[in-house]
């Protein structure tokens, strides 16, 4: 998930790729579905995650450990 995924104002993530890893290398591909959709946060969630994006570029990772 990038900073860029996520909307503060309306409290959505848009969920348009994952994460996959074959043979120990970790690559982007689309997600299990193959469709975008969106996911509502709210509360706690939604402030500690709309700070941390604010201090990252749009394409940059709201997490970046494994």
């Amino acid at each position: 998930m990038t900073a860029g995924d996520l909307d503060p104002d309306t409290g959505e993530i848009r969920v348009h790729r994952a994460y996959a890893m074959d043979r120990g290398k970790l690559y982007i591909a689309r997600t299990k579905s193959h469709e975008e959709r969106t996911v509502m946060v709210a509360g706690n969630v939604l402030t500690l995650l709309a700070d941390r994006a604010s201090a990252l570029m749009p394409d940059d990772l709201l997490f970046t450990t494994l």
